[in-house]
């Protein structure tokens, strides 16, 4: 997809109807190896935190974000999903919470994610 005069903006960026402050913006970016949807940046390393009660995953741009539930995964694309397996994972409890989300990812990578969804990439 171009980028098909869905933005409405004018050449200086400015909103075309000031009362229409646009909420998204769609712009081709071209072939990649990235995902064209989400952080492009890879993940380096994520964890549960048991107090706060939440997955953070940080990103090799030094972004952490932050996932309250499992079913919020399902914003990540398949190989997001699939790059949480390699990388580092810490957990200070070995049967908690999150070692136990951490054990269905291997086995849904592994079966190629036949029950868990994940975001499909533009």
């Amino acid at each position: 997809m171009r980028n098909k005069n869905i933005n409405p903006l004018d050449s200086n960026l400015n909103p075309v109807n000031p009362s229409e402050v646009p909420e998204r913006f769609v712009v081709d970016v071209g072939e990649s190896l990235y995902d064209k949807v989400g952080n492009k940046f890879g993940i380096v390393s994520w964890r549960f935190d048991h107090d706060k009660d939440t997955w953070m995953i940080t990103r090799a741009n030094h972004e952490v974000e932050y996932y309250k539930t499992k079913a919020s995964f399902e914003s990540l694309t398949q190989s997001d999903l699939k790059e949480l397996i390699r990388v580092s994972y810490v957990d200070s409890q070995t049967d908690g919470k999150g070692w136990t989300f951490f054990r269905k990812l291997e086995r849904e990578v592994k079966d190629r994610f036949s029950t868990m969804k994940w975001l499909i990439p533009i």
